[in-house]
């Protein structure tokens, strides 16, 4: 038997899209956004912390999505790999995930 976690969608899309990215290197190398943003729907929907999603975390839209990955971009540092001569990958610093609840 399969078991499924419940998630979110947001219109037809199974959580977050790092496509819908609003600059050309997130799109690129924007998961550590993209988890972050997803993380913390999740974690507002279903556990009720919903500080740390600034958007209704049941109804989120595609444009608030876009909106919340800006939000979170500046804490997230880019890290270039020598085995990966053009891509900037978008890496989480230790603590991202706290240092992002305790904003403001």
């Amino acid at each position: 038997m399969r078991e499924e976690l419940p998630y979110f969608y947001i219109g037809d899309s199974y959580g977050g899209n790092q496509d819908w990215f609003s600059s050309f290197m997130m799109r690129k190398g924007g998961c550590a956004a993209e988890t972050l943003c997803d993380g913390c729907i999740y974690f507002a929907k279903y556990f009720g912390r919903v500080h740390l999603c600034p958007f209704p975390a049941g109804t989120i839209t595609q444009k608030e999505y876009v909106r919340f990955s800006e939000m979170v971009e500046p804490f997230l540092k880019p890290e270039c790999r020598e085995s990966i001569h053009w891509i900037f990958i978008w890496r989480a610093y230790p603590g991202i995930l706290n240092k992002w609840e305790k904003r403001n």
